[in-house]
């Protein structure tokens, strides 16, 4: 690894702010047995939404958990100010599982484009970059040889990076970083190259089935055995693979 710099935006700062949500909600579901919460409409929908700005929160359970539900709540004040509410509001009618599957959205939309543009130099200088999301929002790209790069140890919502096509599929070292990302409620992990886009992400709290089938995965992928990986990967409960411009999958 040889280059680092911020590539910060609106959607990395979204996909926080969603991360600190869902793991927080993750949190009072195991403590407090809180699930029925509903989550700002303008936030979720994402064009209307400012980094920084109220977000609403309903949590509608009764009101005496809304004290233990705050203490729990761990939002950085640069990405939102949240107002909680015990009622039904006109002005959170997401429920909080589908952030879920909006961060893939967000993902694909405001993300993709930008490391497709580096498969060139990936491509042909076999040079890869990766997009990690920090917990703060902030958006770091590293860049390094291919299978050179260093992915560090730390806590992060997100994290994408480039391989030379047609490596399109994670590596087995790829799976070891994403079982960490997921087991430090991490959301996502992507392989971008110029044909296909492969994701894991969570779409639940991840358990220990689910941690114990990615270890399987890695070693399959360690011995080349893809085809194997792929149906250890229909056995996930709590992570779901999706894989978009890719043949055959």
């Amino acid at each position: 690894m040889y280059e680092q710099k911020l590539l910060t935006t609106k959607a990395t700062k979204w996909i926080a702010l969603a991360g600190s949500i869902i793991s927080s909600i993750e949190n009072a579901y195991e403590i407090l047995s809180i699930n029925n919460t509903y989550v700002d409409s303008v936030f979720y929908q994402y064009d209307e939404w400012v980094p920084g700005s109220e977000i609403v929160i309903s949590v509608r359970e009764y009101e005496g958990k809304i004290k233990d539900f705050k203490e729990l709540l761990n939002i950085d004040e640069s990405l939102a100010k949240p107002i909680l509410t015990s009622r039904a509001s006109p002005n959170a009618t997401y429920h909080w599982k589908t952030l879920y599957n909006r961060v893939l959205e967000i993902f694909f939309n405001n993300i993709v484009d930008y490391l497709k543009s580096k498969t060139i130099i990936t491509n042909s200088k076999r040079t890869e970059y990766m997009l990690i999301v920090s917990k703060r929002g902030e958006g770091v790209i590293l860049q390094g040889d291919v299978n050179k790069i260093r992915i560090p140890r730390v806590k992060a919502w997100l994290m994408a990076h480039t391989h030379p096509s047609p490596y399109s599929f994670f590596s087995a070292k790829d799976i070891e970083t994403t079982r960490d990302l997921f087991a430090n409620q991490g959301l996502l992990s992507a392989v971008v190259t110029s044909i296909s886009t492969c994701v894991l992400y969570r779409c639940s709290d991840m358990d220990v089935s689910d941690y114990e089938n990615l270890i399987i995965v890695e070693r399959k992928l360690a011995k080349g055995k893809i085809g194997d990986a792929l149906k250890v990967m229909g056995k996930l409960k709590n992570v779901k693979l999706i894989v978009k411009g890719l043949p055959g999958l």
